[in-house]
């Protein structure tokens, strides 16, 4: 009999010592229900991206070729003779921003053989600047001309993506107000025994010009 009622007493025992440990499991471990997740926010950068390539790329130098004044006789109308339309740049842009292009067009200078142009016999740099111009382009066919504005600039929009070409030719005008036909020519000859280059620079600067959001 005393046996059996220790076997019940350690039985109850057990019970008690499991009854306790279910209880902290319960206080603890299993007391709520508990969801969890992780997230991350993204941001994403407007794409700016402009590039330029081409015979003249940032500021440079672009040779035309040879050029020479017309062969015909003055009949009362200014004698001019051009280049070939020459590609300056192709700017190509992927953008989410708009941009402001300037591109910018320096004097035309002139050199003798690499030094700098005596000047003589009545003929100065002006009468250099009357003769020669350049003229630029948005086709190579010289159909859509660009307006170069009084500070030696032009301006446009880039939006989007695309690409604007940029090309340009050189013109020898041999009659200019108040020198015509024979005095022309004669400073025709001029230029070509004491000219040897004529150049130009040109500069591209593209600036954001809008923002995201607005």
């Amino acid at each position: 009999m005393t046996k059996r009622k220790n076997v019940v007493s350690k039985m109850l025992l057990l019970v008690l010592i499991l009854t306790l440990i279910s209880c902290c499991f319960l206080g603890s471990t299993f007391a709520r229900y508990t969801t969890g997740t992780t997230g991350s926010g993204t941001l994403q950068v407007a794409k700016w991206d402009v590039s330029i390539t081409g015979a003249a790329t940032g500021e440079a130098e672009l040779a035309f070729g040879q050029l020479s004044p017309a062969m015909k006789a003055y009949e009362s109308t200014p004698r001019t003779h051009s280049t070939a339309v020459v590609a300056v740049a192709a700017i190509e842009y992927d953008l989410d921003v708009n941009a402001t292009l300037t591109f910018t067009v320096g004097e035309l200078t002139f050199k003798n053989n690499n030094a700098d142009v005596t000047y003589g016999e009545g003929y100065d740099v002006d009468d250099l600047k009357e003769v020669f111009s350049i003229t630029f382009y948005k086709d190579a066919e010289g159909n859509s001309p660009i307006t170069i504005e009084g500070n030696g600039t032009f301006t446009t929009t880039l939006s989007g993506q695309g690409t604007l070409n940029i090309y340009a030719k050189v013109t020898w005008t041999s009659d200019t107000e108040g020198v015509t036909g024979a005095a022309a020519d004669k400073r025709d000859t001029w230029i070509g025994a004491n000219v040897t280059t004529v150049s130009c620079t040109f500069e591209y600067i593209a600036e954001q010009a809008t923002q995201i959001p607005a």
